[in-house]
C-alpha cells in the first residue's frame, strides 16, 4: 500500500468491496455493497456480485441482487472502475465510510475486518481503534500484531 498512500479514495465513499471467492470456472467473485443505497432499500441489503476473469482481470459479469423496488445507484462503468481500482490494491476487502475513513483487509479474518486504516475523521472511529492499530505513515494505521 506504500505506493498508494496518497491515492484518492473518494470514489469508494460508502462502498464496500470484498473477494467472496471463485466461480466454477475459477474466476474471482467480488461483492460490492453500496452503503448509501442500503439505507434507502427495504428488506435485505442490496448486493452486487462482480465476476472478474483471473486471466485478463476484466469484469465478465455484474449481477445485482436487490430487494424489489431497489434501483442501482452505481452505474456499470463506475462498477468497472471501482473493481479495477480495488484489484490494484491486492486486498481481500476495502471499505470507505461516509467520513472518508478507509479500511483495507489483506487477511481473511472476518467480513470486512481491516488490517490497514486511513484515518480521515478520527472522531468517528470506534473507541477501541487505537488499542488495536498503530500509526505507520501519515494518516495510515496498521493492525497491531496479535500476542
Amino acid at each position: 500500500m506504500e505506493h498508494h498512500a496518497h491515492d484518492n479514495f473518494t470514489p469508494f465513499r460508502e462502498v464496500s468491496l470484498f473477494i467472496r471467492g471463485s466461480d466454477a470456472a475459477g474466476n474471482t467473485v467480488i461483492v460490492l455493497a453500496d452503503g448509501q443505497l442500503a439505507t434507502t432499500c427495504p428488506g435485505e441489503a442490496p448486493l452486487t456480485f462482480i465476476t472478474v476473469s483471473t486471466t485478463t482481470r476484466q469484469v465478465q459479469q455484474v449481477k445485482h441482487e436487490f430487494p424489489n423496488g431497489c434501483v442501482p445507484r452505481i452505474t456499470q462503468p463506475q462498477i468497472r472502475q471501482l473493481t479495477a481500482a480495488f484489484l490494484r490494491y491486492q486486498a481481500q476487502s476495502l471499505r470507505a465510510d461516509s467520513d472518508g475513513n478507509v479500511f483495507v483487509g489483506f487477511e481473511k479474518r472476518g467480513l470486512m475486518a481491516a488490517d490497514l486504516v486511513y484515518v480521515n475523521a478520527p472522531a468517528h472511529l470506534d473507541k477501541y481503534f487505537y488499542t488495536d492499530f498503530a500509526p505507520v505513515a501519515g494518516k495510515w494505521y496498521a493492525r497491531k500484531a496479535s500476542d
